[in-house]
């Protein structure tokens, strides 16, 4: 009798096991977010200040939904911004793209569509199959564009968020807190302010239909301008808002609620209670994107039977290089041309007129740069001089020993190359390395890269070119002097050394 109780003992034990050991198992493998599943977040900060103003659960694990598209939309952003994509740029919708379920415009195989409709489209209706159409043209594949943008959330600051996919449907391993969304709204704003605007779309027209604001509080509550709703089952509706009006500026995030109608309640709760302690002063410094991270899709080519070496490549001198003067390349705009001396960013810079631009071997010829223009490149003291009108500059080849040993300044043991007559003014491909707020940042950029990697660059040219991004200045750091198949061999070199870099089009 005794036996038979022990071992039906046994037995509820057994059984109470099977039972919870799967629920103990999955749990510490599925993302937290499970465990807060219809519990409510809320976060807002004073933009101007950087001070939290309401914080309820901030930190907690949610999923975002369709706020995902905002990190998508980041993405583009980054892309129109580096010259990659331009709103023209066309997009076509793969069979998995048009599979995508609803919300959506109904993109068909091989449809294609623009970036600008696709940035209105993601904004207004938050159509999945645009997302995944959007993800295959960037990375090649949605599964790849979720690792670049759960790259990029970590270099912004989101540690708590992984993607999965371009969208927000849902999936279990994707997840988020209402505090990094919060993060990702202001850095939009900082790092795109030209492109930040599209948030506050009210509607758009694509093939007859018109498609309407999910975000119903635009329009209808004073200063909101955007950013992102979102729901699906699992996450309850979330919502994004920015909100500027009396020189206050705050990011409110609501995620978790039962309805759309309580979710914009809460909302606008938030706002009528922290805006108006909100500071009018702007305190924080907005953040600037600084370098480039994602690398371009490589393009499809035929190589020939035999290539020539790396090194012959670079550093092949045409014959005719030596009679002719070189081509002058119309680029309509003022261009900086540093070159890089050595490993303390010693350089030179040459002032150009519009739709001018230098030989190389005259830029090797000029004089040593003085401790003041140094200092300037460097950031440190601002050189009056360089507002002065820009020095002429002597266009007629100089002969290659003089290019030499103006040239021939050492760098811890490394003696750069020597400069060539090259065919630097037409050859029409450069390479990008990074994108800076100053002509300094891109030369200790260009100087850096050049010596990591003195083989391959040897007979390169850095050029620092500014370029306007919205209200401020924005300089490209890139190495000039390609052909198209050069280009990409040589960019494909440097990605081996853990070099980031793409092939452009000179500007």
């Amino acid at each position: 009798m005794a036996y038979n109780l022990v071992l039906r003992r046994i037995a509820l034990w057994l059984a109470a096991a099977i039972v919870l050991v799967p629920f103990a198992i999955l749990s510490s493998i599925v993302p937290a977010a499970a465990q807060f599943i219809g519990k409510r977040a809320s976060f807002v900060i004073d933009v101007n200040t950087g001070r939290v103003l309401h914080s309820s659960r901030a930190s907690e694990i949610r999923y975002p939904a369709s706020l995902t598209k905002m990190m998508t939309l980041y993405m583009l952003f980054e892309r129109l911004e580096d010259g990659r994509v331009t709103y023209k740029t066309k997009i076509t919708a793969s069979p998995r793209a048009a599979a995508q379920p609803p919300s959506k415009i109904g993109l068909k195989p091989g449809d294609q569509i623009t970036v600008l409709q696709a940035i209105r489209a993601l904004v207004t209706k938050s159509a999945n199959d645009v997302a995944t159409a959007t993800a295959e043209h960037i990375a090649g594949s949605e599964f790849a564009f979720a690792k670049l943008m759960t790259n990029k959330a970590k270099l912004l600051g989101m540690r708590n968020t992984v993607f999965r996919n371009a969208s927000g449907l849902p999936d279990k391993r994707q997840f988020t807190t209402a505090r990094d969304m919060a993060k990702l709204a202001i850095r939009l704003q900082d790092h795109f302010p030209n492109y930040f605007r599209h948030f506050q779309t009210r509607s758009f027209k694509y093939k007859g239909r018109v498609y309407r604001n999910h975000n119903v509080l635009l329009g209808r509550y004073s200063g909101v301008n955007g950013i992102k709703t979102g729901y699906t089952r699992a996450s309850g509706f979330n919502l994004v808002t920015s909100l500027q009006h009396n020189r206050r500026h705050v990011v409110a995030v609501v995620m978790g609620g039962r309805t759309g109608r309580s979710r914009n309640a809460n909302m606008r709760r938030l706002l009528d209670k922290h805006v108006k302690t909100a500071s009018r002063q702007r305190l924080r410094r907005p953040d600037v994107r600084i370098a480039l991270r994602v690398r371009p899709r490589p393009a499809v080519r035929k190589r020939p039977a035999s290539l020539p070496t790396l090194r012959q490549k670079v550093a092949r001198v045409p014959s005719a290089a030596r009679k002719a003067q070189p081509r002058t390349v119309n680029h309509g705009y003022n261009v900086k041309v540093a070159r890089v001396r050595s490993i303390d960013v010693r350089t030179r810079v040459v002032s150009l007129k519009p739709n001018e631009r230098a030989h190389p071997e005259s830029i090797a010829s000029t004089a040593t740069p003085s401790s003041a223009l140094r200092n300037h490149m460097l950031g440190k003291v601002p050189e009056p001089s360089l507002l002065q009108a820009p020095r002429q500059i002597s266009r007629q080849p100089r002969r290659i020993a003089r290019a030499q040993q103006a040239s021939s300044l050492s760098t811890n043991g490394y003696k750069a190359a020597a400069l060539k007559p090259s065919t630097f003014t037409t050859q029409p491909f450069e390479i990008q390395v990074g994108a800076y707020v100053t002509a300094a940042d891109a030369s200790r950029q260009l100087a850096n890269i050049r010596q990591r990697a003195p083989d391959i660059l040897a007979g390169a040219y850095p050029l620092t070119v500014p370029v306007n991004s919205g209200s401020r200045q924005m300089y490209r750091a890139r190495f000039a002097g390609f052909d198209s198949a050069t280009a990409k061999e040589i960019c494909s070199a440097m990605q081996k050394r853990a070099i980031q870099c793409f092939v452009a089009r000179a500007q």
